[in-house]
This record gives C-alpha cells, structure tokens and sequence, in this order.
C-alpha cells in the first residue's frame, strides 16, 4: 500500500499596474497594462507536516522579481503526487504556469490536483463558497484580518508588509486542510488517495482495512459491491462487478 502525497498550497499575488480612465472601468486593453501579477508569497504542507513559505525580499518585490521563489516551489510541487488548493483549477495552477513561462523556466507537466473550491460548489448548497467562510462555517477558524494596503504595502517592497503577507498566507494553508478534512467524507468525484495491489483490501482514500459493506453500486452497465470506510466515512466499491448482477442488455 502507498499513500499518494498531497500538497496543500496557497499562492498570494501582486496586483495589476495599469492607466485606467474611469474607477468603474471593466475592460483594460493590453496596452494600458503596465505590469501584469507576479508572486508575492506561497505556502505550503505536506498532508502530516508544518506549514512552509517563502516570501519575496523587499528588492525582489521592487524589482518585482519572484524566480527566486517560483523556482523554490516548482521543486516542491515535482515532489507531489496531487495538489490541494482552493481555485486550483482556474488561479492557483494557471498563475503558477504562467510564471513559468514568463520567466522562462522548466514546465511542469500535469499537475493533478483537487480543488476545494470546486468540490464545495459540487457538492453543497451554501451560501458562500470562500474559504474564510467556509472555515469558519466548519468551525476550523478564520483568515487573518487584512486589507489592500498589506498587498500595497508588499508590493512596494515593505519588509514588514512582506512577513506579514507570509503569514497571511500560512495561515491560509492551515484552513485549507481543514477544510478539506471536514468536506473530504461528503464529497463526491475523489481521485484514489492510495495505490494497493489487488490482494490488498483497504479504503482507497485513507487506507484504513476498517470497512464494511453498504449497499450496492449500479452504472449503467453493471452493479458493484459498495463499501463505507469506518474511519473516514467515505464509499468505495469493489473493482469487478456482480455478474449475477448485471443486465443482459443495456439501456440506450
């Protein structure tokens, strides 16, 4: 049995530099941008691990420079069977890539990752889906109160804007595994969390040898056995199906 290593990760970005007409402005055309986003800080664990980061120095954010830190989580993400961020899917992987390309870096490959985001939207019916609120819905605390001059402040090289945005964003993997342990027996569409051989018997998510059987499992084509974990809650099924379960012909 081999337990799949999960990364969580969060990144904070600098804002955009642009000439903008009016507050209220939608659309910025290429050629007003002065300065697209770049990274301020990221943080990281592993599933049973402290939290790691780094953040820009106060030159590199002036310079707005961040090779030094995406090359650093670029060997950390290589180590990673899956990556566990909230808006993986659409902020946290595309911006990653995005420094890489712009600075001309090694690529990454696939990244296979699990989107909390996602899986609450998927999921459940809440009024929010953030993960401030969400943490604090779950009971699992709360993000460090902020606002926009600590990214102001970051961006301009501040020292102390930095440590603090490190911080911040520590925290911020910390809820995030949180989270994501409360939601992870409810949710649906998982990928394996452990690889075993066929004469191992185990939960697929936690690897427990504590499960039961609950039911049945039917696809269109076939029915399975279905199992509850005993520790993690969570439903599996068996691999092959009950032929003397399955239909002589399929629906259309």
């Amino acid at each position: 049995m081999n337990k799949l290593k999960l990364l969580f990760l969060d990144l904070e970005t600098a804002p955009l530099l642009a000439y903008i007409w009016r507050p209220n402005q939608e659309f910025i055309p290429y050629h007003a941008m002065v300065q697209d986003s770049f990274l301020l800080s990221w943080s990281a664990k592993w599933e049973d691990s402290d939290v790691v980061g780094m953040s820009l120095t106060g030159a590199e954010a002036r310079a707005q420079d961040d090779e030094r830190i995406v090359l650093a989580l670029a060997k950390l993400l290589r180590q990673a069977d899956i990556v566990v961020a909230h808006n993986a899917t659409s902020f946290d992987i595309p911006m990653f890539n995005s420094r890489l390309l712009l600075l001309g870096l090694e690529p990454m490959g696939r990244v296979k990752t699990i989107d909390t985001l996602r899986l609450a939207r998927q999921n459940f019916n809440l009024s929010h889906n953030n993960l401030d609120y969400l943490a604090s819905l779950l009971g699992v605390g709360a993000k460090i109160e902020t606002n926009f001059q600590l990214w102001k402040d970051a961006y301009m090289g501040n020292k102390a804007a930095l440590k603090d945005m490190l911080e911040y964003n520590k925290n911020d993997v910390v809820l995030l595994q949180a989270v994501y342990d409360k939601m992870l027996p409810y949710v649906n569409t998982l990928p394996r969390l452990i690889e075993t051989t066929d004469s191992e018997f185990v939960c697929p998510f936690c690897g427990s040898e504590s499960v039961h059987k609950r039911g049945l499992y039917r696809t269109g084509a076939s029915t399975y056995q279905r199992y509850q974990c005993n520790d993690c809650l969570r439903y599996s099924r068996q691999k092959t199906s009950l032929k003397e379960y399955a239909p002589a012909l399929q629906p259309v």
